[in-house]
């Protein structure tokens, strides 16, 4: 499967870091479903692995133990590009869909950096402000039930994939 460029240099307005791409898979992330499309690339980004913790008291009411509950995985930002191909997949194909994500970070310490998330679901927003006409972005991390390798890496990957260890959210590789 050849993978489906949305991204176009005549639409961006500024340089700016990072390339995301997205392969729809199935619900356990194990199987693709089309290749891998090229979103562009990213403006602004946020990227948060908060995890919640539960205090437990002890009888007289001092903190006795807190225990890790709840990881949030979560990206944010905005997308360089805005012509009328990658609106249209934005708002028509994200919704209802797991996908896998792929995004170049850019050179850290010499070497290309780069981020793999096995499984995730794209919240669709579109908000094309006068002026910047910038797409926001939200993406939420889910764990793979078992480890996942990918088949295929998208065209602008750097380095080979690597397996995702069950459990995990995302793997992070330098080339």
């Amino acid at each position: 499967m050849a993978d489906t460029i949305l991204k176009s240099p005549g639409a961006i307005a500024i340089h700016g870091g990072g390339v995301l791409a997205v392969e729809i898979v199935t619900a356990d992330g194990q199987t693709p479903t089309l290749p891998w499309v090229d979103i562009g690339t990213i403006a602004t980004f946020s990227h948060k692995d908060d995890t919640t913790v539960k205090k437990e008291p002890d009888e007289t009411g001092n903190i006795a133990a807190v225990n890790l509950d709840v990881r949030d995985v979560i990206e944010t930002g905005t997308i360089m590009e805005s012509n009328a191909t990658l609106i249209n997949f934005l708002k028509d194909s994200t919704r209802d869909v797991f996908f896998r994500a792929y995004k170049y970070l850019g050179i850290v310490n010499g070497k290309k950096q780069e981020a793999w998330f096995p499984l995730c679901k794209f919240v669709p927003k579109i908000d094309l402000t006068s002026g910047t006409k910038r797409i926001p972005f939200e993406i939420h991390f889910l764990p793979v039930s078992a480890a996942t390798t990918f088949a295929t890496a998208p065209a602008s990957a750097a380095a080979a994939p690597p397996v995702i260890a069950a459990g995990s959210y995302y793997a992070l590789t330098e080339t």
